[in-house]
Formats: structure tokens, sequence, C-alpha cells
């Protein structure tokens, strides 16, 4: 669709990326091709093991990592850069293993051992760059990285451990257990840690044509910190 901003021509737009490389030494890369990319890493392997008439162990292992890079995409009443992008690498390992035991003919065992660890490490595409929106009228044009994206980290880890014996006595089944679980997680969310700027339209003043003068400062500036 045609963008409906004030600034309609590439020219005008190459402008801007013009100005910013030169002044600020950052690309902002492509406007018209942001595209989104998945990348998938995937290995599973598993066991099983008949140890003898009495005991079977199994384990299995997961690893999963999927790595997407998503930009905002452009449209008729905004324009985005790539360097904007969402740079998102989430990363999935998993370990179970089970082992069933006959001990007597009425009394049997199962111990479960789970774990797993996932980290979501999502970040920004780029050196680091203030987010800078730009208001062009009917429109808005925004580059910069991505400002949820600056310190967004989350890990998780879960342990697991159960075991239950279970003892048949005639019409009677009696279960003694231990049901173990424990968890550590880290999770970082600041928005805006290189800043946030907006240069806002007033009059006939575009923020575009406020932005280029280089002469004013922004209507509205958010800096995130711990």
């Amino acid at each position: 669709s045609t963008y409906r901003g004030h600034t309609t021509t590439s020219g005008g737009i190459q402008d801007i990326a013009d100005f910013v490389k030169n002044t600020y030494g950052e690309e902002m890369g492509n406007y018209l091709s942001t595209t989104r990319k998945h990348d998938a890493d995937r290995v599973t392997g598993k066991v099983d093991w008949n140890i003898n008439s009495k005991h079977r162990f199994s384990a299995s292992y997961r690893y999963n990592k999927l790595v997407a890079t998503n930009p905002s995409l452009s449209s008729s009443t905004s324009i985005q850069f790539s360097n904007g992008a969402v740079y998102f690498p989430s990363v999935t390992k998993s370990f179970s293993s089970e082992l069933k035991s006959n001990l007597r003919r009425n009394i049997s065992n199962k111990l479960l051992f789970t774990y797993s660890d996932v980290t979501d490490d999502r970040g920004f595409v780029g050196d680091p760059f203030p987010r800078v929106g730009l208001n062009d009228g009917s429109g808005t044009i925004t580059f910069g990285s991505e400002n949820s994206s600056t310190q967004n980290y989350l890990r998780q880890k879960n342990l697991g451990i159960v075991d239950n014996l279970k003892w048949n006595i005639k019409n009677h089944s009696l279960t003694l257990g231990v049901d173990y679980e424990r968890f550590n997680d880290k999770n970082v969310f600041i928005q805006n840690t290189f800043g946030n700027y907006f240069y806002n339209t007033t009059g006939t003043t575009t923020g575009v044509q406020k932005f280029l003068a280089n002469n004013v400062g922004p209507t509205t500036y958010s800096l995130g910190f711990p």
C-alpha cells in the first residue's frame, strides 16, 4: 500500500537514512524489503534398557533452538527500518529418565527424574542505538534498536524427582512416595535503555523536518535504567 505520510518519495526517506549515517554513524537498514526469518535446530535422543527381568530403564533428551528475526513491516501509515527488528533466540534443553522396578510379586517402584533448562534471550539487531520516532503528518517513521528488547532475558531451570513405592495387599493398594520440585528463574526486563525519542508535528513543521534540522529537542524522551 502507498505510504500516506508527508515524506512520499524514496529519495526523501533516503535523506533521513543518510543524515543518521553521516551524523551518528548508524546504518538504519532497509524499509522496503524487511523480511521475517526463523531458523530452528532440533536434536532428540532416547534410550530404553531392560536391565533384567525386574528392572526397566528409559531416558530421553531433547534440544530445541529457535532463532527468530522479526522486523516490523512498513505500511500505509508507518515506515519501519530493518535495524528496528527483534532478534529472539530461544533454547530449550530437557531430560527425563524413568526406572521401573518389580521388587517382589506384590511390590513395585517407579522413579522419575525430569530436568529442563529454557533460555529466552530477546535482543535487538545491529549496533546499540536509541529508538527514534518521527511524526510525518499522516504517517510515522521509526528506526533504532527495538525499545522493548534492549534488556529482555528469561531463564528457567526446573528439576523434578518423583519416587513411588506401590504395595498390593489382597484387594488393597498402598502407595508411598516422594515428590520433589525445584525452580530457579531469572528474569530481566528494562525498556528504553538506549533512550526513546519522539519528534511530533508542530503546526506545519513535521517531526521529520525537526529531526533533520537538528536544532530542536524531541517532543518526548524516555530512558530506562535498573
